[in-house]
């Protein structure tokens, strides 16, 4: 398929992604595009903490002409619609093995995943690797799997005397990747790009430099112990990439402090590059100093995330109780009614389709099963139109679909955010007014020491093996998040601001 055919045979799929992107995220902000090499086949190595979203923000945002490919297990592609979608996409099959099974036998299995890669690359395609494995939730890069790395070693075998691909590693970082409308800056530094998402959710993709097999010391040999070396040379250049230019905390309570401190201190701070900004926080609450701060920060965020109903941002910012109550006959509200059906089935897709604990999936499974609904109230708009208007018949059913479609999707945008902001802020505020209204009693603090430990979230079954940690039972009933309410969450949020002002940090 030339290149024009594989355009038009995946505008469906990049009109899916874009439409994700535009649905979920608020903005995307993009910078340094420039620096994304031209003269040569490309291999964009990201992380892949969002499942589908990280797809779809690559594929709407990645500073390249060329039609995009992407690695793919086989077990997604035996999947009827799934499957179809990555086939659209010209995705390569990817055949997962034991984890116990060798090297060699991981190039047996794969030897026609690197063949179709490589003529991919060299047809003009750019390819899209998620070199982890997986999509999994924690605090750091777990590890990198050296597929990236064989396939330059293959181009090179294959095609020795072309110009030999580049690696360019690509970082994503949420800071609460379960919400919708987000920002997102996209920055590209030295052949670097950084997305970032903010508001609810925080994303920040950044693409670093390139790595080629020019840039590596020593020589190379095919099918020998060099191979294998330069393989593992390349996969620890790409790893130490994607660890320098994301997140990286050495555990929860670390990375929630962090959150929380740039949370409460963004107002007065830059969200340019606001990924530096919390790796300056974590690197900073990390240390055993810093103990009693990193602490306080992240009691207050996790009785927050316990808070279900009461949005962290809103009630940080100390809105009067009844500035947000007024905000539930805000007009807005009313005159949005029509894309309520939406938003319903986009939360009910998501809390019926992600099992508890993988947050990883419950943002891309609001926006796929959102955008069903409103799907859905176009065809019921299109057909209630079609029956009571005499002048639209049902020939013209098609037209009259993609006409109140996209008009509800036009009106979305021009409303989303407001409406979002006084959802928000009348939520809150009715959680809050009625939290103060039921008689209740504080937790004692073994009670309340359960509420302020790190979430814990499902472990991906395709991650290395890791010791067990104690699972914390929480029952987080209606009734203890009253209590949490009333009383203990504006006496966390002045432990939080007071620990914080015993940092010595400026953002």
């Amino acid at each position: 398929m030339d290149l024009t055919l594989s355009y038009i045979a995946r505008l469906p799929v990049h009109l899916y992604m874009w439409s994700i992107v535009e649905l979920f995220f608020s903005e995307v902000i993009t910078s340094g595009v420039h620096n994304v090499p031209n003269d040569r086949p490309i291999i964009f190595c990201s992380t892949h903490p969002c499942m589908t979203h990280d797809g779809a923000l690559l594929w709407k945002t990645v500073p390249t002409a060329r039609p995009l490919s992407c690695w793919a297990s086989k077990t997604y592609l035996s999947n009827s619609v799934i499957g179809r979608l990555l086939t659209l996409m010209g995705a390569v099959p990817v055949y997962r093995v034991p984890r116990t099974a060798s090297e060699r036998k991981l190039l047996d299995e794969n030897r026609d995943m690197f063949r179709n890669t490589v003529d991919k690359l060299k047809s003009g395609v750019a390819l899209v690797i998620f070199p982890e494995g997986c999509s999994y939730t924690e605090p750091n890069i777990v590890r990198t799997l050296p597929g990236a790395a064989w396939t330059l070693i293959e181009y090179q075998r294959l095609y020795p005397e072309d110009i030999q691909p580049a690696i360019v590693p690509v970082t994503l970082s949420y800071s609460a990747k379960s919400k919708a409308r987000s920002r997102v800056h996209f920055f590209i530094a030295a052949y670097s790009v950084i997305l970032v998402l903010t508001h609810a959710i925080q994303s920040y993709v950044k693409y670093c430099p390139p790595i080629t097999l020019d840039s590596l010391p020593g020589g190379f040999e095919h099918g020998t112990r060099n191979a294998k070396e330069l393989a593992r040379s390349i996969t620890a250049v790409l790893h130490e990439s994607l660890v320098d230019n994301s997140i990286h905390a050495p555990d929860w309570e670390s990375s929630n402090a962090a959150f929380m401190a740039y949370r409460l201190l963004s107002p007065q701070s830059s969200t340019y590059d606001w990924t530096q900004e919390v790796q300056q926080l974590v690197s900073t609450l990390s240390s055993p100093v810093y103990r009693e701060q990193r602490a306080a920060l992240s009691n207050y965020f996790s009785l927050l995330e316990n808070c279900l109903f009461v949005d962290g941002d809103i009630f940080s910012a100390g809105v009067p109780l009844p500035v947000l109550s007024s905000s539930l006959i805000h007009p807005i509200l009313f005159l949005t009614f029509f894309l309520w059906p939406a938003y319903f089935v986009g939360w009910l897709g998501s809390y019926v389709m992600t099992p508890a604990g993988k947050i990883e999936g419950i943002g891309p499974y609001k926006s796929l099963y959102a955008q069903g609904g409103f799907l859905m109230t176009a065809c019921f708009a299109s057909i209630a139109a079609t029956s009571r208007i005499s002048i639209i018949t049902w020939y013209h059913f098609p037209f009259t679909f993609a006409a109140i479609f996209l008009a509800l999707y036009l009106y979305h945008r021009l409303v989303v955010d407001t409406l979002d902001l006084h959802y928000r802020r009348g939520r809150t505020g009715i959680c809050l007014l009625v939290a103060n209204l039921i008689p209740s009693t504080p937790l004692d603090l073994k009670e309340l020491a359960i509420y302020q430990a790190p979430p814990t979230y499902l472990r991906n079954k395709w991650l290395p093996e890791q010791p067990e940690h104690p699972q914390i039972v929480r029952t987080v009933d209606i009734m203890t998040r009253v209590r949490i309410t009333r009383w203990h969450l504006d006496e966390a949020l002045a432990a939080a601001r007071e620990s914080l002002a015993s940092l010595p940090i400026k953002l």
